[in-house]
């Protein structure tokens, strides 16, 4: 999987904390909106991160929109979930949406992970 876009972005780190909390392997493509690369052009019309590209069974696609990308690595996902189990919460989940996932449990989360990558390069 390849994730397009920067840790800037509150719904880059989004999509990066579902990657990683649900333990999928990805490289991340540093992209800022607006790229107006043909390559970028192509999967983004619209030239908005984040967007995630799949290549399941040798069938490349692209998914667009954090909300979009969480549901979708969540259904993928065997172990874990980022939804509860409970139908009543995630009834209200759904209301709600991931969007409301706080900013700043998503930078710390993209920080720690920061800190870790440069102390396990030391």
């Amino acid at each position: 999987m390849k994730l397009y876009g920067v840790a800037l972005s509150p719904f880059v780190r989004k999509a990066m904390f579902a990657l990683e909390y649900l333990g999928f392997e990805y490289e991340n493509e540093a992209t800022f909106p607006g790229d107006s690369s043909p390559e970028f052009q192509a999967i983004s019309p619209l030239g908005k991160i984040p967007i995630l590209e799949h290549d399941a069974f040798h069938n490349a696609f692209t998914v667009a929109d954090t909300s979009v990308i969480c549901r979708y690595l969540d259904r993928l996902s065997n172990d874990k979930s980022l939804y509860p189990q409970d139908p009543q919460l995630k009834r209200k989940l759904g209301l709600v949406g991931l969007k409301s996932m706080p900013t700043v449990v998503s930078s710390k989360i993209v920080q720690a992970s920061f800190k870790n990558d440069c102390l396990s390069q030391k």
